[in-house]
């Protein structure tokens, strides 16, 4: 797999010529992310929507939310609750979430109704472990 952080415009987003691993893609543009992605030949084994208010959960891939407050998870939901999820609790501002995972505390939400404590980077180490059995997995720096 390789692991995608950026915006669509990222140069990351071309796939290696002698890759056909599926990637995990974590931006704030996913859908269109993974589009372009998949239109280049690259395949996605998931969307990790960091802050991705607005983000519709589409189904074709499990979508996964990390949100810095739980009336942006609440509401992101209603264009479909994903896979899984996490909302930083108390609220901290956007910025904080993308610079500083491991100072974050909140929820994360398995299945509906399911919850445990976490820090926001110990959510995103779970979710990178499940698709890391696979032999192929690597990492884009």
């Amino acid at each position: 797999y390789d692991c995608l952080c950026g915006s669509p415009r990222s140069s990351l987003l071309r796939p290696r010529p002698s890759s056909s691993s599926p990637s995990v893609l974590a931006s704030s543009r996913l859908w269109l992310g993974s589009q372009l992605w998949q239109q280049r030949g690259g395949r996605v084994a998931a969307l990790i929507a960091v802050d991705g208010w607005g983000v519709p959960d589409l189904g074709a891939t499990p979508l996964y939310r990390l949100s810095h407050d739980h009336f942006t998870h609440w509401s992101s939901a209603l264009l479909g609750a994903g896979a899984a999820g996490f909302w930083a609790e108390p609220a901290v501002e956007h910025l904080q979430l993308w610079r500083s995972p491991q100072t974050i505390s909140g929820w994360c939400e398995w299945r509906p109704g399911w919850r445990s404590r976490s820090t926001a980077a110990d959510f995103l180490r779970q979710l990178l472990d499940q698709y890391r059995g696979n032999e192929e997995w690597s990492i884009l720096s």
